[in-house]
């Protein structure tokens, strides 16, 4: 009786197991880099995705996107006009966060309106991937749009992100916007806010706005954040909790 219960066990796991693999299998045939970039030649000629089964895929256009953007030369033109037009156009969140993040990574100042307009998408998901990408593009409307969600965005991960890529911003508007964060009702927004207030300052001067205020005053004066250091890291913080 025994035997018999191992052995379906075992069977169990194995039938668990080849449904996993199979799972991987269907993951990494979603798309290959062949058909990705057949696929980038079409719609750009067309403006639709690819034809067939494909155009309802969602999967297929997630993964062309990621292993594109995985390539150097994945990151330029026409595969950037590729990702913003899904960004802005394509109905599955997953795709438009995908386009998102693959802007980020191509840095191309071109783009920084599309990665701005993605802060207001419906999906937190694609706002969590166009934040982070607009502390690698910046600029003016990237910052401008960072700081409304930093202060208005429902979902706290999307605040986080936003604190987060301000910290690439030696402006004296992220830093005001970061000083706000430092109140944000969630703790990792505020860390993330102290964490970038102190990549700014090159120096940390912890988590209570008011200890902030010395450095801010001085870099308002010569209009940019000062740096009171070179040498400040990231792990500054680790040290300090």
């Amino acid at each position: 009786m025994r035997t018999r219960s191992h052995l379906s066990t075992l069977v169990l796991a194995s039938a668990a197991l080849v449904a996993v693999v199979g799972g991987c299998r269907r993951e990494k045939a979603a798309c290959t880099l062949r058909q990705a970039k057949e696929d980038v030649v079409r719609y750009m000629a067309t403006s639709q995705p690819a034809g067939g089964e494909e155009a309802v895929d969602p999967d297929r256009r997630r993964c062309g996107v990621v292993l594109l953007s995985g390539k150097p030369w994945g990151r330029s033109e026409p595969y950037t006009g590729y990702y913003a037009s899904l960004l802005a156009r394509d109905g599955d969140e997953l795709v438009r966060a995908a386009a998102a993040r693959a802007l980020g990574k191509a840095g191309d100042v071109e783009y920084l309106s599309s990665l701005a307009a993605a802060m207001s998408d419906s999906s937190a998901h694609v706002r969590q991937e166009a934040a982070p990408s607009l502390g690698r593009v910046t600029g003016p409307a990237g910052l401008a749009a960072l700081r409304k969600a930093a202060a208005e965005d429902p979902w706290q991960d999307v605040r986080t992100a936003c604190a987060s890529a301000m910290g690439s911003y030696p402006d004296m508007d992220a830093v005001r916007a970061l000083l706000r964060c430092l109140d944000d009702r969630a703790f990792v927004v505020r860390q993330a806010a102290r964490a970038s207030l102190a990549k700014l300052a090159g120096k940390d001067y912890g988590d209570d706005p008011r200890n902030w205020s010395d450095w801010t005053q001085r870099s308002a004066t010569t209009g940019r954040p000062v740096k009171d250091s070179t040498k400040w890291s990231p792990f500054a913080l680790l040290k300090k909790q």
